[in-house]
């Protein structure tokens, strides 16, 4: 986070006696603790831009609330229930994602539903995900959204941004060292190139224990210690 602090979530949160337990601490460059708050159950994952924005993606049982005392909690609606949530750097909530109801209610533009945040990305301060169902491609920029349909990847966990192309690694039936990377145009994507990911001797880095994705990289982490980097910028375009 920005002046060097750091940000530690336990993705699984309770409620009991009427509030969410606090699953979130914000630590100093001195490991002091300075702050702690309630981020929801059921977090896919976090993405921080970079004036201190905290982004948080949930999967399907922190949208639905039907654990850890969400679904004991008669009127309670849970933190996650819009699927992608944003709060600021005290770990205050300031902006979700609007819900499918609005729109029918109030007559603004309906986006498609989020019952699963499966990837998350920032680019800048520019938020980037591809959700379940369907799996469109969002780009949400100061409160604006634009969609684009997604007819290539189902259910990829890697999600990659270039200017105009977007990148999936694996995905719902596809070989899980499989990039494929599209281009954004009109309101679809169009396949453009896959490749496949590889590490030292043209070898996958399938042992990772860690994989996270940041504007056009990948990191993945392997139990052996070693640190793969992958990049579309790399690829040539």
């Amino acid at each position: 986070m920005p002046g060097g602090e750091l940000l530690m979530v336990g993705y699984r949160c309770w409620f009991r006696d009427g509030a969410a337990e606090h699953n979130a601490v914000v630590v100093g460059p001195d490991g002091a603790h300075r702050r702690s708050g309630s981020l929801g159950d059921g977090i896919e994952d976090i993405q921080i831009t970079p004036s201190g924005r905290i982004v948080v993606g949930y999967f399907d049982e922190g949208v639905f609330g039907g654990n850890y005392g969400w679904a004991d909690a008669a009127g309670q609606i849970p933190i996650g229930d819009p699927g992608l949530v944003e709060f600021d750097a005290d770990l205050n909530l300031v902006w979700s994602y609007p819900p499918s109801w609005r729109a029918s209610e109030t007559g603004e533009p309906a986006f498609p539903p989020i019952a699963d945040a499966y990837t998350l990305n920032v680019v800048g301060e520019t938020v980037w995900a591809c959700i379940h169902v369907d799996f469109p491609v969002l780009r949400i920029n100061d409160g604006q959204i634009d969609v684009w349909k997604n007819d290539l990847v189902n259910g990829a966990y890697d999600f990659l941004v270039l200017d105009d192309f977007v990148g999936w690694v694996g995905g719902h039936g596809i070989e899980p060292e499989r990039l494929t990377v599209a281009r954004r145009t009109g309101d679809g994507t169009d396949l453009y190139r896959t490749f496949r990911v590889t590490g030292e001797d043209a070898v996958a880095p399938r042992t990772y224990v860690a994989s996270c994705n940041r504007a056009s990289m990948l990191h993945r982490f392997t139990e052996a210690g070693d640190w793969y980097l992958l990049d579309l910028a790399s690829l040539d375009l």
